[in-house]
């Protein structure tokens, strides 16, 4: 026996439709104010310092070896 399929009617697909364009067009409203409009908030400025004091080590490595590490720190003044 053939199940008989019903087909939707063309008012729900025009709901539907009009319901995911409205859904999309405030989302993207939503998001183009959050990152476009939204308060902008400065980076933090340090203050400028008269002096700075660099050290650089080089090591000599061994002959075998083939990976490399450096580091860097940064230390406050003294004073």
């Amino acid at each position: 026996m053939a199940q008989e399929q019903k087909d939707v009617s063309n008012t729900t697909v025009v709901v539907l439709l009009a319901m995911t364009i409205v859904v999309t067009i405030v989302g993207t409203w939503l998001v183009l104010d959050a990152v476009m409009l939204g308060p902008v908030k400065p980076a933090p400025q340090s203050q400028p310092s008269d002096t700075a004091v660099v050290t650089f080590t080089l090591i000599e490595p061994p002959q075998n070896a083939q990976k490399a590490q450096v580091s860097f720190t940064l230390v406050q003044p003294e004073g």
